[in-house]
């Protein structure tokens, strides 16, 4: 698989009483509206969320939306500490905070309070988006300098695929302008208007850089406008495969003029929960039929992945499908959700959970979890490649992967101290269904002893009583402010 790397770049478009907002930018207007973000931050060690990793200066560029907003890539100021933003040509820098993430589609808005910073300045419109082979000019500034950059390429390519912030798969452009660490956040311009956001790049590649487009942009501003908060991009919530081979059309009954997407697996409790099964297969979406290699035609961009469909409506709008089972059609009314999947794409500062008792570290499995070896170029193990890869979704029993990601030396866990990275079957007999609930077993735990079965069949039991009588002294010699993340357990409580 493809490395994907992100890079820093920020580009503020600003706000004019005398322009109207639909009212395209000139060439001499646009730069007034690009801005540079310089961040201070600490991300969270993936496998010891407690602390950080240092604190890291980075760089990024943004743009100046309606309302004295500033757009830019959520993973520019992931993890800040301190947001300080400059317009080009001006020598002073403002304090900016953030006001929204938008982890899902890499995209965030900050605020600036001091009204002087918006003096003179013209927000950009958003406009449609590009497509194949149409122009667009990319704003920011990369490193190797403090002056504004400008480039100029084509929109190359238009497909489906993982936005490396959060592993999520939406709509991305891919462009032949050069982009570099700094560029992120920017705008990409087309005809004056905000045709999307620089945000990622394809390492050991040569100008192949991608950018959020104007429709992920205003589905998130959309989002904003009717809710005050992200809700996000719905999904089906199901695993699908190609029905091309001979047999397997047979098998499930497939005419000769039909195609479809065969369902393998169902997100318990997202938007097909109830309405689709294994074995079902999807012949078309809202009247658009599903060709056998999981696509749909889309004006301007060719064929994209069919999930395309189920991303351009908003959560809690409907989506049409028509569905064979057993030879039979069937029509399926569903209600879109956003659920989260059983292994989601990251830890963010709002999930990095954790819980340890007996000096057990527990916490979720991420796809960012399992990166974290593919970047060491070590082993994964098996059972955590397994679940994010080919069995990501939530059943009626478990909706995170808990794991034991290692062990804190102590002597209450002696002999245990050399499991890491084991994914955990049952607590005392009883699958922990996520974190609250896992903590939730072991606070009510009775009995002589606490009893925890790997899903490797390895067994760890801890004396009970001694484990809760050690805990204070384990956190206080392995620097732990607390026994479980911030949140935890107010979360539990409110269950």
């Amino acid at each position: 698989m493809s490395r994907i790397a992100l890079f820093l770049a920020i580009t503020v478009t600003i706000i004019s009483p005398c322009l109207s907002q639909a009212d395209p930018l000139s060439s001499r207007q646009i730069p007034q509206s690009v801005v540079q973000i310089f961040v201070q931050s600490n991300p969270a060690e993936l496998d010891a969320p407690w602390i950080g990793v240092g604190v890291e200066s980075t760089s990024g560029s943004g743009v100046i939306i309606e309302g004295n907003r500033i757009l830019t890539a959520a993973h520019v100021v992931d993890d800040a500490l301190s947001i300080e933003i400059k317009r080009p040509g001006l020598p002073r820098r403002y304090v900016a905070r953030v006001e929204q993430f938008g982890h899902e589609c890499d995209l965030a808005i900050l605020s600036v309070e001091r009204e002087e910073f918006f003096e003179g300045t013209v927000p950009m419109p958003l406009g449609g988006t590009p497509k194949v082979e149409d122009e667009v000019r990319v704003y920011g500034f990369p490193v190797g300098g403090d002056a504004l950059s400008v480039t100029s390429g084509i929109v190359s390519r238009a497909e489906v695929s993982f936005y490396a912030h959060s592993m999520r798969k939406l709509l991305l452009l891919q462009i032949d302008a050069a982009l570099n660490p700094g560029n992120s956040g920017g705008p990409v311009v087309s005809e004056g208007t905000l045709a999307g956001i620089s945000m990622q790049l394809l390492d050991g590649a040569e100008n192949v850089g991608y950018i959020i487009p104007a429709a992920v942009i205003a589905h998130f501003l959309e989002d904003l406008k009717e809710h005050g908060c992200v809700l996000g991009f719905p999904s089906l919530g199901v695993t699908v495969q190609p029905i091309t081979n001979d047999a397997l059309r047979q098998e499930y009954a497939l005419a000769p003029e039909q195609d479809g997407a065969l369902v393998v697996g169902v997100n318990y409790g997202d938007s097909a929960s109830g309405h689709l099964e294994p074995g079902d297969v999807i012949i078309a979406v809202d009247g658009i039929r599903v060709a056998e290699d999981l696509t749909v035609p889309v004006d301007g961009f060719g064929r994209l992945n069919f999930s395309y469909l189920i991303q351009t409506k908003q959560v809690g709008e409907e989506t049409s499908l028509e569905v064979l089972r057993g030879g039979q059609k069937r029509h399926e009314v569903i209600s879109l959700k956003n659920v989260p999947s059983l292994v989601p794409g990251t830890h963010h500062v709002t999930n990095n959970s954790f819980y340890v008792f007996g000096g057990l570290v527990f916490q979720p499995l991420t796809l960012e979890y399992l990166f974290l070896y593919d970047d060491c170029e070590t082993w994964i193990p098996g059972e955590l490649s397994i679940y994010g890869l080919t069995r990501n979704f939530r059943t009626p029993e478990r909706d995170q992967v808990i794991m034991l990601t290692s062990v804190l030396p102590a002597p209450i866990n002696r002999g245990y101290q050399d499991y890491e990275d084991e994914v955990v079957a049952s607590v005392n007999g009883r699958i922990p269904r996520d974190m609250r609930d896992l903590l939730s077993i072991v606070e009510n735990a009775k009995g002589p002893r606490l009893r925890i079965l790997m899903e490797s069949g390895a067994v760890l039991v801890l004396d009970l009583e001694r484990a809760r009588a050690d805990q204070g002294g384990i956190l206080k010699s392995h620097r732990l402010p607390s026994e479980c993340s911030v949140g935890l357990k107010e979360d539990q409580k409110q269950q």
